[in-house]
């Protein structure tokens, strides 16, 4: 009997949604053993404007509300007669024109307030950040949510944290239906062939991947920067803060790349000696679970991170460090021990922490 999982997603752009490699990789594990799925962009009102999106690999489709959610969540009644209902009934005709059972139709979402509209069983929820701390999630800053998180949390047939802290931090770790699903990669970035060697030093680069935002620690960088005149610090990633783009232009050692195409990714990474993570410590942070640190591995890089969320076979090929004196110290020490062997432990961790096995993860708790 075939299974269906339906993906609720938070936006309305599959081409730039950010977990869009694990919706992929779903649905490729999926064909193995007759899953399929669906993707759905954010619901929006019947009478809006969106565009058409499309994607070999995976069916993407439009929910409808009667009522814009901005109006809906402002009243319980209006939110299920104009939201919950004509969804129940569209996903209710997808299931049937699938030819799939009630019970084996699943959902799988990512934010709490999803859960107030859409099917109370079957859920498979996704909670990969710190929400609370979250200052651009609406709905964090209602009175309701930390109830409507534990609702979620405690009714969902599944619920997968991707930081263990989290989960301990929130109380939720005895929980028979939760576990620890960390962040990933695509199997697209791994080399054909394991990393074993030591990079070629005709260039000097330490490199960063990843949004310079309200998250990114500026004075760390410069601190990096300073420190090492030697090396080109090469960032990879849009700078959403312009006071760190008027900053960091300052310094002949900086390159600033902007937005890189993920299929052109490899060549970059190909370039460090050694990669960072600049997170500002504080509770978003704590509970960050990077996958750009699988992305760095999947190339035997070197790693030097702030404190943030990290699995313990990860940790121990890392340093994390907060204090920036102890960051630059780091830093020399993980470039002075590289050796082949800490290289090829890095790949093939990464190599084991790709989306595809994720995906594996939730395919064979649905299968039995």
């Amino acid at each position: 009997m075939s299974k269906l999982i339906s993906i609720f997603s938070i936006t309305s752009d599959f081409v730039s949604y950010h977990r869009k490699r694990e919706v992929l990789a779903l649905a490729e594990q999926g064909k193995a053993s007759q899953v399929k799925v669906h993707y759905f962009n954010r619901p929006r009102f019947v009478f809006s404007r969106g565009k058409k999106e499309k994607d070999s690999q995976v069916e993407i489709r439009d929910l409808y509300t009667l009522l814009p959610l901005s109006i809906a969540f402002k009243h319980r009644v209006l939110l299920w007669l104009f939201v919950t209902v004509p969804i129940y009934l569209q996903l209710q005709l997808l299931r049937i024109v699938s030819g799939v059972a009630t019970n084996d139709s699943y959902h799988l979402f990512y934010k709490p307030d999803q859960s107030l509209y859409l099917p109370k069983h079957n859920n498979i929820y996704i909670h990969y950040d710190n929400y609370s701390a979250d200052k651009g999630y609406f709905f964090a800053q209602q009175r309701q949510f930390e109830s409507v998180l534990n609702d979620c949390v405690r009714n969902s047939d599944m619920t997968c944290f991707s930081s263990r802290r989290l989960m301990v931090d929130l109380g939720y770790e005895s929980l028979n239906n939760v576990y620890v699903y960390p962040n990933a990669i695509s199997r697209d970035l791994v080399p054909s062939q394991l990393i074993s060697q030591l990079k070629d030093n005709s260039e000097k680069v330490i490199g960063f991947v990843g949004q310079l935002d309200e998250s990114f620690d500026l004075e760390l960088a410069v601190h990096l920067v300073e420190k090492f005149p030697d090396y080109k610090f090469r960032f990879i990633g849009p700078v959403k803060v312009d006071e760190y783009q008027k900053v960091l232009e300052r310094y002949s050692n900086v390159e600033l790349m902007g937005y890189v195409d993920y299929a052109l990714l490899p060549n970059y990474l190909a370039t460090f000696d050694l990669a960072v993570c600049l997170y500002k410590p504080n509770k978003f942070n704590r509970y960050r679970n990077p996958l750009k640190i699988y992305e760095y591995f999947s190339y035997g890089i070197p790693v030097v991170t702030t404190d943030c969320d990290l699995e313990a076979d990860v940790a121990s090929l890392l340093s994390v460090v907060n204090d920036h004196n102890a960051f630059s110290n780091a830093v020399v020490s993980q470039i002075e021990n590289n050796t082949s062997e800490r290289i090829i432990a890095r790949a093939t961790l990464a190599r084991k922490n790709c989306w595809d096995d994720r995906a594996n993860f939730l395919i064979e708790k649905l299968c039995g």
